[in-house]
């Protein structure tokens, strides 16, 4: 599967912002990532677009981390410090104020959600499995293998050790 377009772009015009030393600010589409975000940032929220604008220049944030699946960052929020984390199909572009210039982010089929869902959903999950003392199968092991589950135990914070299939 080829790699999407749009981590690339965005990292070019960030860096270039950047560089010359201007102010970052992000278009996030508030509805892609879902209500928690909505619910979580609605004073910032556009309501006629959906959008939320966040600044991310260097001199603003905390921390900011951006890979191919989005960017993660601290800001703070009405005097609150906050993670975010917006994935890069939430990205509508980049903007700069002071030169009223706007870089729109392309449409990539990698990142609607359907698809993604739906690629997600076909991956088979891990299972975890109860293991237990009555669960020996060979007699002559029966004892070794009790201790060495009463070891694993005194190991792990719980009193059931699970085991992954």
């Amino acid at each position: 599967m080829k790699k999407p377009l749009r981590p690339y772009i965005f990292k070019a015009y960030y860096n270039y912002f950047v560089d010359n030393g201007e102010k970052v600010y992000i278009e996030v589409n508030a509805p892609y990532i879902g209500a928690s975000f909505e619910k979580e940032f609605k004073t910032f929220i556009v309501p006629e677009s959906k959008t939320i604008c966040f600044n991310i220049s260097p001199d603003a944030l905390g921390r900011l981390d951006i890979s191919d699946d989005g960017i993660d960052f601290t800001a703070r929020f009405n005097g609150e410090v906050k993670d975010v984390y917006v994935p890069m199909g939430a990205i509508n572009g980049l903007l700069n104020p002071s030169s009223s210039l706007y870089i729109g982010l392309p449409d990539d089929p990698f990142y609607h959600q359907s698809e993604n869902i739906k690629k997600k959903n076909d991956k088979k999950n891990p299972e975890l499995k109860l293991v237990n003392d009555e669960d020996s199968t060979n007699d002559g092991d029966e004892t070794r293998e009790k201790s060495s589950r009463a070891k694993s135990r005194k190991r792990s914070a719980g009193s059931d050790a699970f085991k992954l299939l």
